[in-house]
């Protein structure tokens, strides 16, 4: 029997990794005192959350594996000689600070019984997995954007690939740094050639990927649905028939056409005052409450910290959920029109308290990895 198996998102959950992340310590060599100090509650919140999930879930007979850093690594083993953070870089978005492992579903996903993984990220997360089990494992081309959001339906295989292109960090900063010293049609046009140039990379990375799940599971009808921005930020599965999401999708009706489906609306961003007073300042990509006029901490995560945050606005963390059966949910919002759902559905929740998704732009369903789904 193979160590991996998760056939749909609500069967009982049997084993799931947990994402970790840098403790207050790794900050300690920062000497700004406005920067560290916002940095070191962020670490101490987090921690403090994933230890309550973490307990949640082993109480509900969970095997939780929990990934674990390297607790004595230093924010100063990535300063160069000059003063700079110089310990990763990446391409889209120039030097930064490597990720930690709070994601794992950002890079991996379980589908029946094989665990794919799509493209590499921290090796303490490889090695939580390894520890578990190194068999039925399978290297898709590295798309380093989101693992796919799949749902089986019958024998029709639905798998939702992430192409918010258009909202991507990388885009962003392309427009606004790149080609700032243009003209504002030649922005445009550069920007389309960017944009021309990146879908049809994904598309190339998406077909091949494709292929090779068919060639584990020819017997499925592998469906591609394209929803945009984070799958499971835009609808969630979570028992037979019920479904969260956050818009009307056409999808819906075509392969869900009996099921109930309760559709949240966006985050109503524009009606938080301390937001409105930051968003300029972070172009819309973060929101760590109380920090709002911590200009050096803004410049600091802007200049450093790019690959750690994403674009909160695009996910609606109602509906990022993590299922632990037909009749229980992990929640990180009492959202009442959530609650009275699940209620009529005979789901009961657990609440998760989150504090800082909006600065990880993640929620309960990104910093978990299910394995195992009886």
């Amino acid at each position: 029997m193979s160590a991996f198996n998760v056939r749909n998102k609500w069967g009982p959950l049997e084993v799931v990794v947990l994402g970790n992340n840098y403790n207050a310590d790794f900050f300690k060599g920062i000497k700004n005192k406005n920067i560290r100090s916002a940095l070191q509650l962020i670490a101490d919140e987090t921690l403090e959350d994933l230890e309550y999930y973490k307990q949640k879930l082993t109480g509900h007979g969970i095997q939780v594996l929990q990934v674990e850093p390297d607790r004595q690594d230093s924010i100063m083993n990535y300063i160069n000689d000059e003063g700079q953070i110089a310990g990763s870089w990446n391409y889209e978005i120039g030097p930064s600070l490597p990720v930690g492992p709070l994601e794992p579903r950002n890079y991996y996903f379980v589908m029946n019984q094989h665990l794919f993984q799509t493209h590499t990220g921290p090796d303490t997360i490889k090695a939580t997995i390894n520890n578990y089990s190194t068999e039925n494992q399978v290297r898709l081309v590295d798309n380093a954007y989101a693992a796919p959001n799949y749902t089986v339906v019958n024998n029709d295989l639905l798998i939702d690939t992430d192409h918010g292109e258009e909202m991507h960090p990388w885009f962003t900063k392309k427009i606004h740094e790149d080609v700032e010293d243009y003209n504002k049609d030649a922005k445009l046009t550069k920007f389309s050639v960017l944009k021309h140039k990146a879908r049809k990379r994904w598309q190339i990375i998406h077909d091949e990927n494709m292929k090779t799940i068919k060639k584990y599971y020819p017997d499925q009808n592998i469906i591609r649905i394209d929803e945009g921005g984070h799958s499971d930020g835009v609808f969630h599965t979570i028992a037979p028939g019920v479904m969260l999401s956050i818009m009307n999708v056409d999808t819906h009706k075509q392969h869900f056409p009996d099921w109930d489906v309760l559709y949240l609306p966006d985050e109503s961003w524009e009606k938080v005052d301390p937001w409105l007073f930051q968003k300029n300042k972070i172009a819309k990509s973060y929101w760590v409450p109380g920090q709002e006029d911590n200009d050096e901490f803004h410049h600091f995560v802007k200049t450093w910290l790019s690959d750690w945050v994403g674009y909160c606005t695009e996910s609606v963390f109602d509906v990022n959920v993590l299922v632990l059966d037909p009749h229980t949910v992990c929640i990180n919002n009492k959202n009442p029109q959530v609650i009275e759902f699940l209620k009529k559905h005979k789901i009961d929740y657990i609440h998760i308290p989150w504090r800082h998704r909006y600065f990880w732009d993640g929620g309960l369903h990104c910093i978990t990895l299910d394995l195992k789904r009886r």
